[in-house]
């Protein structure tokens, strides 16, 4: 994307009001966090050519990794309405609904970029996760089992089953899913020390340590004792703020 920026740059000092050299440099931007100068490309891209659909679009991008959600949507919206067939924007504004807790409307969303776009995997896997939110386990299973097929590398659509399975108390499949983190980036291998895999912890010392945040330590305290049952001793690594409450709930292990 670097050598990207380049090129639209050199292209915009032979002409600076090329509309669509500024649209592919803020995107270009936009794809490297660079915020700030995207945001400024594509608003002169606007200002040369006011329904520029994909300027608008791009923009809405660069607003939403800012924060901004309330300006993104008016730009989705506003790409819409000058393509009615540009997918991505429908995509995202329905990601937008969602962080607003408005399910159904990013539902339709993602319902009409899946009729133009039925073979995308953002799209598929986005639209899960509102079928998640909205109770809809066994259609968000599917959603999401249909964007697995169509990008295998992509294990975050696993991922998420993962969660639906454990939400469901399929434990079987959803331990066996969760397994996956380890390869999603999701957590780091941070110690030299081989897996637990599951054999006799008679005589021996077990690290539990911290790997997605303050609920899940919280959540997955409550297997703790079956694991210092089973162990010669016990080193459990939590954030400060835990330290004391697991000192006192698990006063044999080592806390740190």
């Amino acid at each position: 994307e670097q050598e990207a920026v380049t090129y639209y740059q050199r292209a915009l000092a032979l002409k600076p009001d090329y509309a669509d050299a500024l649209n592919n440099l803020g995107n270009a931007l936009e794809l490297l966090g660079q915020l700030n100068e995207a945001e400024f490309h594509l608003k002169r891209a606007i200002e040369l050519n006011p329904d520029f659909a994909n300027a608008h679009y791009n923009l809405g991008l660069v607003l939403k990794g800012k924060d901004r959600f309330e300006e993104a949507a008016q730009c989705f919206l506003r790409g819409i309405k000058l393509e009615p067939n540009l997918s991505a924007a429908y995509d995202d504004l329905g990601q937008i609904y969602k962080i607003w807790g408005r399910y159904e409307e990013a539902l339709a969303c993602l319902d009409h970029a899946l009729t133009l776009t039925p073979n995308s995997y953002s799209v598929n896997n986005n639209r899960g996760a509102i079928l998640e939110e909205l109770g809809r386990f066994d259609d968000a299973l599917a959603a999401y089992e249909r964007a697995a097929v169509l990008s295998p590398d992509q294990t975050t659509p696993r991922w998420n089953q993962a969660f639906l399975f454990l939400r469901q108390s399929i434990l079987d499949r959803g331990w066996e899913a969760h397994e996956l983190r380890l390869k999603t980036g999701q957590v780091y291998d941070r110690f030299p020390y081989p897996e637990w895999d599951g054999s006799s912890l008679e005589n021996k010392t077990i690290l539990i340590y911290a790997e997605q945040g303050l609920g899940d330590e919280i959540l997955f305290a409550s297997c703790f004792s079956d694991v210092i049952a089973q162990a010669g001793h016990c080193v459990i690594e939590c954030a400060p703020r835990l330290a004391s409450l697991f000192s006192r709930s698990f006063p044999t292990a080592t806390i740190q």
